[in-house]
This record gives structure tokens, sequence and C-alpha cells, in this order.
């Protein structure tokens, strides 16, 4: 049994606090996170919790606003006292970043869509959602699945900021960008953007969409009577997005995913998380890129816990991330290893932060579900 060695920890359990968008802009999309994250320490808790001590959550909704971010962390860091935060806010995770970096507070992956997760020391990221989508440029570029692009973005940071990676590497490919567009977030119909991005010549478009807009785009070029080459970026894969139109309006629409899809059942990691979210939620439950990282983060918080042991402190927890690499990881636990990118490195630059993966899984929507492509992990040259 452990011992009360740090601030959120006891002899019998340690606190940890999610900071995740639950409501806001794209809560519907990034919410998912808090399900496999749960549905993780669940399993964890079953088997008896980490060294005898059973992990204890805190939650705070975001709302993927600045403002609420930062005063939701000093919540959870001075008035909950947890140990650690798991954090999913793609829109806003910045605004507490230098205060939790300040306070020495260990922040464990999900979320990788935001520049943050790369500048602090204190934070482990689960993929990258940038680089991830100048993966999907390269990919669709190198496999010749179009030749002349249209890439769109919804107008909210994350999405500005990840399509202009896709742009920068279709460009240093030499790729020809015949259209951009800037399309509001509740957009209900997308007909003009798809129209202009036809009458521009494109034939593949990559849109930087969540689930609600890759729909809108769906139903646009069905109505056009126009197939051309769909490339999305992951965070809008979910179970949402397939089951909120018909599956031959998302036919052969393909994304990259910075975790593994939820269908990747031929990976131990996926294999625990599908038992994991059946166990907490029953038969049916709601499959998400984000889900898969949420569970991930849990995954990778117990295997650290786990060697920390039962003297357990915040400073010990950052420097024992900060010495692992992919395969140091995947030697510790082969499951957590198959939901990581073979790239990922914590061993810090010399400024202390972390070096940026650069690789993602490839899936298409065949028959109403994401299925993987690539063969294993696709990475930038």
């Amino acid at each position: 049994m452990g011992k009360a060695s740090d601030v959120g920890v006891t002899p019998n359990s340690v606190l940890i606090g999610e900071l995740i968008s639950q409501t806001g802009a794209v809560g519907s999309t990034i919410g998912p996170i808090k399900l496999g994250y749960d549905a993780g320490i669940r399993a964890i808790n079953a088997k008896g919790g980490i060294c005898g001590r059973t992990i204890k959550t805190v939650t705070a909704d975001t709302q993927g606003n600045s403002g609420v971010n930062a005063s939701a962390a000093r919540q959870l860091v001075d008035g909950s006292k947890v140990f650690a935060i798991t954090e999913g806010d793609p829109l806003a995770a910045s605004a507490s970043a230098q205060y939790l970096n300040e306070q020495g507070v260990p922040v464990v992956g999900t979320d990788s869509a935001n520049n943050a997760w790369f500048q602090y020391p204190n934070m482990f990221p689960i993929g990258n959602q940038y680089v991830g989508t100048a993966t999907m440029a390269d990919w669709a570029f190198t496999q010749k699945r179009a030749t002349k692009f249209a890439v769109m973005w919804a107008n909210i940071q994350v999405s500005v900021e990840g399509c202009a990676s896709a742009v920068k590497r279709l460009k240093d490919l030499g790729g020809e960008i015949v259209y951009t567009a800037n399309v509001p977030i509740a957009a209900p119909d997308v007909s003009t953007y798809a129209q202009q991005a036809r009458s521009a010549g494109a034939d593949g478009i990559i849109h930087c969409f969540e689930s609600s807009l890759s729909v809108a785009l769906a139903k646009a070029l069905s109505k056009q009577n126009w197939k051309p080459y769909v490339g999305l970026v992951s965070g809008g894969a979910d179970d949402s997005l397939t089951k909120a139109a018909p599956a031959e309006l998302l036919e052969g629409f393909e994304a990259n995913f910075p975790v593994p899809p939820w269908t990747a059942t031929e990976l131990p990691g996926i294999r625990e998380y599908q038992a994991a979210m059946k166990a907490a939620y029953g038969p049916v439950y709601k499959n998400s890129v984000w889900t898969v990282r949420g569970f991930t983060a849990a995954k990778l918080l117990a295997v650290a816990l786990e060697q920390l042991g039962a003297d357990l402190t915040r400073k010990k927890l950052i420097d024992w991330l900060n010495g692992q690499t992919h395969a140091s990881l995947a030697k510790l636990d082969p499951a957590l290893g198959s939901l990581m990118p073979p790239d990922t490195d914590y061993k810090p630059l010399p400024d202390g932060t972390h070096k940026e993966v650069r690789c993602s899984m490839e899936g298409r929507i065949t028959k109403g579900n994401f299925k993987m492509i690539s063969k294993g992990w696709y990475c930038l040259k």
C-alpha cells in the first residue's frame, strides 16, 4: 500500500482532474474523451487500482472557452487538490498551460490539437492533430487521390491552424490548391462552398470540420451529384458522423487518425478499449477517435503510476514520463504501445519541450464504418 506522499495522494487513492470541453462550440465532438477515459479508469480500478490505490476523478467542463479553461484549471488544482490532470480542450488548452507548468502539475494525454502540448515539459500529448492534418494532405497527394485540391476549415482557431498545416504540406509537395474557404462552424448548408470548389476545378477536398459540418458537406456533394475525393481531419471521425448521414453519402471519405480507429481489432490496445467500453456502458456505446484517445490517456497514466509505486509525487511522474519513448512504453505495456504513434518521444528537447510526432493511421469510411487502409502507421518524411 502507498502513503500520502503528495497533493491528491492518500494511502488508498490518487485524485486526477479531468479538464475537458464537454459543451461549447465543439463539445459534442470533443466530449467523448470523457467516455473513453472514464472507461479506462473503471477498468483499472476493477483490477484493484494501482499499487493498492484507487484512481478517483473530478471533472471540469472548459466549454472550449479560454477564460473558463483557466479558471477550471485553478479550481482543480487549488480547490479540488488534484494530483495530475488529463486534458481535452483543443480550443483553449493554452489558457491554463503556463499556470499548470508553474504549479508542477503533470498533464497527461487525450488532446494534441493545440500547440500548447508541445511547449511545456509537464504536458504529455498523444499523437499530434496538427501534424496529422499535414499527414492527411501528404497521404492524399502521394497516393494520388486527387490532383487539384480544395481546402476548407471551420472558423475556429483549432480548425484554422490545423488546415493551415495541410495547405503548407500540399504546397511543399508541389500540389495545386485551387480553392480555400473559411466555413462558419454552425453552417447547416455548405452547398455554396462545395459549388465554388467544383467550379474552381477541384477534384479533391481536404477539410478540417467536426461531425456536423462533415455531414453537411456530404449532403451538399450528394445534391450536386459530385464525387470528389474527400479527406477529413480525424477530429470529426466518430459514430455520430457515420450515423447522421446515409452510408452511401459518406462512402469513400478518408480520415487520418493520431490513434488507431476503434475498428482495428487486430491491435491489443483496441481490443482492451472495446472490452472496457462494453463493461462501462453496455453493448451499445459511442465510438470516436476521442474515446480511443481518452482510453489511451488512462492507459498511459496507469503505466506511469505503476512504475512509480508507493512514493508518488508530481515531480517523479513528470521526470519519469520525460524519460520515455514509444519503445520503452510498449515494452512495459504492449497494448499501450499499439495505441500510440511509433515516433512518440517524451525525452525533452534542449528547450524542455517534446518532439512533435509525425505519424498517423489512415482510414476510409466503408459501408458505414471506418476501416484502416494504411499499412500500419503512415509517417511524414
